[in-house]
């Protein structure tokens, strides 16, 4: 058994008698225990974000139909007892996805699971009233169903909420697990937006380039050699380049420069040539040059407004 299931059904009985909580179970004709846990009576320290109403892990999930959900739901499904793809009725229209993916189950909606009737699924769920938060500040309007890679960092998060679940009640347990989910509903949504919309190989190398800048922004950067590096003769990298971005390596660069001088004129009493220094400048008169050259003001002005 993996280790969230083992988790999951040590939480059901080591968390039975806690204040506040109450487990729902279902008998499987197997016997064995699938386990929903109840966390909205849960006190929290909290009030930032929207506190879980239920929360549930288990490799051989039984997945039910719904004439209208009561709640607000997220669920990150690995693997169910279909072919291949799963078959869903969303208020009516058929979706088919592969897995793993995520699904929102919005208030009222009426789900029916055409092809299977188990899934290795984590499921967790909000009151209704969480769909308002959620659309404001996280999610994308029409998202409903999606596929994603599952990565070691969303792996990683759903065994940590699967831990959590074992220690319901110790202190800011409820607050943490509301943060995880909150977390992993985030990660799932930059994996999915990732995961489908298409990167060309050229695309994916640019960006390589540009995250190395960020990185290296301090150092004597050799454009030509940057380029041979990931595949590209420097004429070519400028042609991909501009189609990715608004502005030239060189700006590129630039930018990171002067983003990195303004923090430390703010937040640091060194000198301007030591700063010129720090950011990767020859000497403080051509940083003087640059830096009015971006901001229309010497960085000792800058300092001083």
């Amino acid at each position: 058994m993996p280790i969230q299931a083992r988790i999951l059904a040590d939480c059901v009985f080591c968390m039975s008698g806690c204040a506040g909580m109450s487990i729902k179970t279902e008998k499987k004709a197997s016997e064995q225990t699938q386990a929903i846990l109840w966390l909205e009576s849960l006190p929290r320290k909290l009030q930032m974000i929207p506190h879980l109403r239920t929360l549930a892990y288990h490799p051989d999930f039984r997945l039910i139909n719904e004439s209208k959900s009561s709640s607000f739901q997220f669920c990150f499904r690995r693997s169910a007892n279909c072919d291949s793809r799963l078959a869903i009725r969303i208020n009516g229209v058929l979706h088919w996805v592969d897995f793993p993916h995520i699904m929102i189950k919005k208030p009222g909606q009426s789900i029916e699971f055409l092809n299977a009737d188990r899934a290795d699924a984590l499921y967790f769920s909000y009151p209704p009233e969480a769909a308002t938060f959620f659309l404001m500040n996280a999610m994308p309007q029409v998202f409903s169903l999606a596929e994603f890679p599952l990565s070691e960092r969303v792996d990683a998060l759903i065994q940590l909420v699967a831990e959590s679940s074992s220690r319901l009640g110790e202190l800011g347990v409820a607050d943490r697990l509301d943060l995880d989910c909150y977390i992993l509903v985030h990660e799932s949504f930059l994996q999915t937006v990732e995961y489908n919309i298409p990167q060309s190989d050229y695309e994916k190398k640019i960006r390589k380039i540009a995250s190395y800048l960020q990185t290296h922004f301090t150092e004597k950067i050799d454009f030509s050699q940057l380029a041979k590096k990931h595949g590209f003769s420097y004429r070519s990298m400028l042609r991909h380049w501009a189609l990715v971005f608004d502005q030239t390596p060189a700006a590129y660069l630039a930018n990171l420069k002067i983003f990195e001088a303004k923090r430390l004129l703010k937040e640091t009493k060194l000198s301007i040539a030591e700063i010129a220094f720090r950011v990767g400048c020859c000497d403080d008169g051509y940083f003087c040059r640059l830096f009015r050259r971006h901001t229309g003001m010497s960085p000792r002005k800058f300092r001083l407004q």
